[in-house]
Parts: structure tokens; sequence; C-alpha cells
């Protein structure tokens, strides 16, 4: 007996041409003109997946998926939500919503027939990733060029974070380059690649914590490969949103460590980051690459106040070509905090592979650390203070 597709959208022509693009592929398909019909037809269809459009009057597909959701004999039908809305924060509703997939508008035949055959394919529905509120923080760290201490900031400063009694997930997005597992003693561990060879749909919960290492109270990571030769391809936009999404379900602060280029797995991070630091040397070519970053990230809808730099000097001897004060009203951004020179204490935590707030707590070094944490959880806190 053919599997039973349940087609929901306002557009006559739209059904029509769905409906003949799925019947070739030898599906039964229902059809239902808005989101009031389609309710009521996965009330009495029984469809085994459902595709919904969210442009639709009066209900949208969003408020659709929800009441779906909510309704215990379709709640586990799979949904695959068919727009032409293409921004990130658009995608991301979809999933908060309960949706297993997204394809955007227009889509060819083979691509809309091997999403659905994906999906039909699993042994059960994928638990929606909204299934618990999303409260957790985001912040995403990354670096204007290489070598510039993102790692270094991202291991800290998580640190830091984690002993304020938060919960925290470090996640490195680097797969192929990822440089958290080697500072923090597990230079084989690879929960990235790991999920990467899943299917999107089989993401959640349950398959992100068993990738996740236990490091210290109330401090999990999420690994990734630091071999090139074992990446399993450059991290998609679309795991990168549910990956972190996911995340962000599971702790009171998520730090992401995004490295020095910038991908579509990057942008997509950086849009859905509550935070964002831009790390880098107070000298003219870092402060140059970091001019030609910020308008990506404007372009990208990213809001110059969830911006903030911090400086990182590498070399005890070196004279900043420019002050932290320049710098600020150069970039048009605040800085946040500011490491200074400690090439020994650094020496000393790559080989012991010990984070330097951990080495030398009483150290000018592990002061600045907290002190950015400090700083970046009160930030955090009075962005998400209604104003009075």
């Amino acid at each position: 007996m053919a599997e039973k597709i349940l087609v929901i959208d306002d557009d006559a022509d739209s059904l029509e041409l769905i409906e003949l693009m799925l019947k070739r592929q030898g599906y039964e398909v229902v059809t239902a003109q808005g989101g009031e019909r389609g309710l009521a037809q996965a009330a009495t269809a029984n469809p085994d997946l459902i595709i919904l459009d969210i442009m639709m009057p009066q209900m949208d597909g969003y408020e659709v998926c929800r009441r779906l959701r909510g309704t215990p004999h379709v709640a586990s039908v799979p949904i695959i939500m068919f727009t032409a809305k293409t921004r990130v924060d658009d995608k991301v509703a979809g999933f908060d919503a309960g949706a297993d997939d997204y394809v955007t508008k227009p889509t060819r035949p083979a691509e809309l027939a091997a999403r659905v055959k994906a999906i039909m394919s699993r042994p059960s529905a994928v638990a929606p990733v909204a299934a618990q509120p999303s409260n957790g923080k985001m912040i995403a760290i990354l670096g204007a060029k290489g070598s510039v201490g993102v790692t270094t900031i991202a291991v800290n400063l998580s640190v830091a974070a984690a002993d304020t009694g938060r919960s925290l997930i470090l996640a490195d997005l680097q797969d192929g380059a990822g440089g958290i597992g080697l500072h923090l003693g597990h230079p084989q561990a690879a929960g990235l690649p790991n999920l990467l060879r899943a299917g999107l749909q089989e993401l959640d919960q349950e398959r992100m914590r068993n990738e996740l290492i236990e490091y210290a109270p109330g401090m999990r990571l999420l690994l990734a490969s630091s071999q090139p030769a074992e990446a399993v391809a450059p991290l998609p936009g679309d795991y990168a949103e549910r990956i972190t999404t996911i995340l962000t379900q599971m702790a009171d602060l998520v730090v992401l460590d995004l490295g020095s280029r910038i991908r579509e797995a990057s942008l997509r991070a950086l849009t859905l980051a509550d935070q964002i630091i831009l790390c880098l040397a107070p000298e003219r070519i870092s402060v140059a690459m970091i001019k030609t970053v910020l308008p990506l990230l404007w372009k990208n809808g990213v809001r110059p106040d969830q911006v903030g730099l911090v400086l990182l000097n590498t070399v005890v001897s070196a004279t900043p070509t420019t002050s932290p004060e320049e710098l600020a009203e150069q970039l048009d951004l605040p800085i946040l905090g500011s490491i200074t020179a400690a090439p020994e204490l650094a020496l000393q935590s790559s080989q012991l592979a010990q984070p330097m707030i951990r080495l030398q707590p009483q150290s000018p070094t592990a002061r600045q650390f907290r002190e950015l944490a400090q700083r970046t959880i009160a930030d955090l806190e009075e962005a998400a203070t209604p104003a009075q």
C-alpha cells in the first residue's frame, strides 16, 4: 500500500504541482487548501507525512505545525515545511514549531523526492526540536585571522563561566580543524563528525547527549576532529542550525568556537548567537581583517549590539600599534576584555592539556578571563531583562 502524504497550502497551483510530483514517485497524496482544512484532513486522513506551507492567511504554517504537534494521534507524523521564506530566522522558527525538515521554494522534483524519501525511510518520527523550551544563551567566538587565540579564549572563558554555577556546553564547530580536544586532553574525541554522519532529522537531544563529554561539574564538550583527513565534510548550515538549537535546550550557556574562517555554518551560528565575541590582536593586520568581517556580519542580520571585542596580546615585548580606546572608536564596538601575554603559562597549558585559568588561578591571566566571563554573563542578563 502506498504511503500517504498530506499537502497543506493555500495556493491551488502549488497544491496541484506538488501533488503531481509526489504521485509520480508512487505516493498517495491528499491535499488541503489552507490551515484549517489541513488540520481537519490530518485528523481523518491518517497521513504518513505532512508537507506544510508557511505563508498562509488566517492561520500560518507555524501555528498549524504547533497544533499538529499538540494533537496526540498526529503528533509524531513527520512534517516538512515548504515555503519561499529563506531567512535563517524563518527556518529556526519552523524547527521551533516542530518541523522535521525545511524545503524552500522553488524546489526541484528530485530534491523534494529525496527529502520525502529520507524522512519516510526513518523507522520512527523524530521528536521535534522544540520539545523543550530553548532557554540557554549562545556565545559565538570568532577570530579575524589564524593563530589569534580563539580556542584559548573559548576554553578559558567557558571554565570561568561554568565556575559561576551555570551549566555550560563548549562546542567546537571546526570539523577537521578542532582545537578544543587538544587543549583539554581529548585528542581522539570527535562528537561533531559523528553527528554529521547521522541524518539531519536524526539529531535530537538523546543523540547529542551521547556525543557530549563531561569535562568538569556543570561543563560538557562537543568536540570536532583535529585531523583534516577525518572531516566528513564542511559543516552544512542546516546542521549548524539544528545542532546549536538543540544545545541551547540542554544548558544555561552554549559557547561556540568558530575559529577564524567564515563559512555558511559560521554565519548560521552567528545569526543565532545572543552574543558574538570577535578576537583580535592589537596590531594592524588583525584590525584590518576585522574591518572586512564586520560588513559581512551586518549583511547577514547580526546587530552591532550583539558584538564585542576581546584583545589578545601574544607577545610580551610587543607594543600595541593601537590602544584599546582607539580600537573601540575605530570599529565602533565595545572592548569586552583584554588578555595580556603570558607565554610561559600558555606553553605550560599546552603541554599539560589544562586551561590557563586552572593552572594558575591567581594569575593576572586567570583574573582577566574571570572578568571577561562576568562581563559576558552580565551583558546577556541585561539584554534578557525587559525594559521598564
